[in-house]
């Protein structure tokens, strides 16, 4: 993802899920948070 934009449709755990092979690196939980607030406030 390279602009706020490119949030709107995804699914939070997905994003995770991708991040997590992207980086090979297991994140608290809490991120998928940070993700759902981001995507929702990016679709309005």
């Amino acid at each position: 993802m390279h602009t706020p934009q490119s949030l709107i449709g995804k699914d939070a755990f997905n994003v995770y899920d991708k991040l997590y092979e992207k980086t090979d690196k297991k994140f608290d939980p809490c991120v998928i948070d940070l993700f759902l607030s981001a995507i929702d406030f990016m679709e309005g």
